[in-house]
């Protein structure tokens, strides 16, 4: 009897909760961001989603007013941008035309804000005691940091330059009619077009100010995280500043992978000590002793990808090799775990295997594996043996870079073209490969070519780019308003 009725309890137990699941089904449950119980990530996951589903203007116009805020604002702006990369090549390509879009919009004023907010200010300590300038500090460094993996916004930041004003720029390219220009040889960062352009000087001046503030950001950065620890909320700022630190090393590199006049303007300068000396001791220094292990890594692999390019550029290769280029890829070697993303398919993301292409660069040609064997660098690399062998443990190219250093004709496995090395300097020289794209939202041409001719430029903004002339005027329409707007006159210091 007891053994009936428990049953005939139970039965009515699963009734009462099968209704219960049966309502509960058909009540509207309000989003839980609502109730303040939203993780970040799922916040930032269904915020991108929102935006990507749009239209690409509209993703664009919101894009740029998130990242141009002084609020939390920038903080979604920079979530979008990771959302926008995340995924495979049609992404990339989606997040180039986006890049391409901002550099574009409202005459250069976004990506004018932008540096500025996020190179033109220095952001005290002592005056922040509850972390949201740097809080802020770190969302724009980190934002530009990604945007300026396209080389068409590096471009524009260098015509834009550090300017707290919005003053008109004095010059404007003459164009063939009101949508196009003629397509031209391909630009290489400071070639006859510049000339022609009339933007050399102005270009070289805005490559030495933003390259002096870099170096500034990284140091002033770095003596934040040594002197926080006394602070009551040392652990914030030290993480924030930290992100400050590796995004504006990635800023560096893109701006060095992009741009021959920026190139120039490390080859120019004159601190002291130089940048290599200042980029080695940071690897070594007690300042690396106090961040993440996630935050070194980006780090070495910034400074991984400027090695790349200084080492694949021939107008910075002879130069960087008699400043220090060497001992940086040796002191980056030092800091690196062995076998460190080993595997074939996360490679690209080892900064000792970033090292290794540029010491292949090197030494594949003659003058300059000449040149490695005048500073005595097999002594200085042949501690590091271990790691460059176990970077590419298939191959095991010690071999190869003690044969070269000792003189010997070394055969390589192949031979590799210009366009072979110019992809591997454009997939290896930075944190994410954005390539330059056809500005027109349905171009299904895909990136510019890796060498030849390249794309057209807008003969108004030299910004939009465009592989044919019919979708250059399909383009117009949307492109006209940012194309055609005047230089914005509000003064970007402001706060709002």
């Amino acid at each position: 009897m007891r053994q009936a009725g428990c049953k005939a309890e139970g039965t009515k137990r699963c009734a009462r909760t099968k209704q219960k699941l049966q309502w509960s089904s058909r009540i509207k449950v309000e989003p839980s961001s609502q109730l303040g119980l939203e993780s970040p990530q799922s916040r930032r996951a269904r915020f991108v989603c929102k935006a990507m589903e749009g239209d690409l203007d509209e993703t664009v116009e919101r894009c740029a007013s998130l990242l141009t805020s002084e609020s939390d604002g920038i903080r979604a702006g920079w979530s979008l941008l990771i959302g926008l990369l995340q995924g495979g090549d049609e992404n990339r390509l989606r997040f180039a035309r986006v890049a391409q879009e901002i550099a574009a919009c409202n005459g250069g004023a976004v990506l004018r804000r932008l540096l500025w907010l996020t190179l033109g200010r220095l952001y005290r300590i002592e005056l922040d005691t509850e972390g949201r300038q740097h809080f802020l500090a770190s969302s724009y460094t980190l934002s530009l940091g990604m945007l300026t993996s396209s080389k068409v916004v590096v471009k524009r930041c260098l015509r834009e330059g550090l300017r707290p004003g919005g003053e008109e720029n004095k010059f404007r390219p003459e164009e063939d009619d009101e949508t196009g220009t003629k397509r031209g040889e391909k630009d290489n960062g400071g070639g006859p077009e510049e000339k022609r352009n009339g933007r050399g000087p102005e270009e070289k001046e805005n490559a030495r100010q933003i390259y002096a503030h870099l170096l500034r950001h990284v140091a002033h950065f770095c003596k934040i995280v040594r002197l926080s620890g006394g602070l009551w909320n040392s652990s914030t700022l030290k993480r924030l500043s930290t992100l400050v630190v590796a995004g504006s090393l990635e800023c560096l590199a893109n701006f060095a992978r992009a741009s021959k006049a920026f190139r120039d303007a490390i080859r120019d300068a004159a601190e002291e000590p130089n940048m290599f000396e200042q980029l080695t001791d940071l690897l070594r220094s007690e300042c690396v002793a106090q961040m993440s292990s996630d935050i070194v890594r980006k780090i070495r692999l910034a400074l991984a990808g400027l090695a790349v390019s200084l080492a694949s550029s021939a107008d910075s290769q002879f130069w960087a090799i008699d400043r220090g280029l060497l001992k940086l890829i040796a002191t980056i070697y030092e800091a690196s775990p062995v076998r460190e993303l080993a595997k074939l398919s996360k490679r690209a993301a080892s900064p000792a295997y970033r090292c290794n292409i540029a010491l292949f660069r090197l030494l594949s040609v003659d003058t300059l594996a000449e040149k490695l064997r005048a500073h005595n660098v097999l002594e200085g690399f042949r501690p590091h043996k271990r790691t460059i062998n176990s970077a590419e443990p298939e191959s095991h190219p010690w071999a190869y870079f003690e044969g070269r250093l000792q003189g010997l004709e070394m055969p390589l496995r192949r031979e590799l073209s210009a366009a072979d090395w110019k992809l591997a300097e454009e997939q290896l020289s930075g944190r994410y490969l954005v390539p330059v794209v056809c500005s027109w939202r349905l171009c299904a041409a895909g990136r510019e070519p890796v060498i030849g001719k390249g794309f057209s430029k807008c003969g108004r903004c030299q910004v939009a780019r465009y592989c044919s002339k019919e979708h250059q005027k399909l383009h117009w329409e949307t492109h006209k308003k940012h194309c055609k707007a005047p230089q914005a006159k509000k003064d970007v210091t402001k706060t709002e």
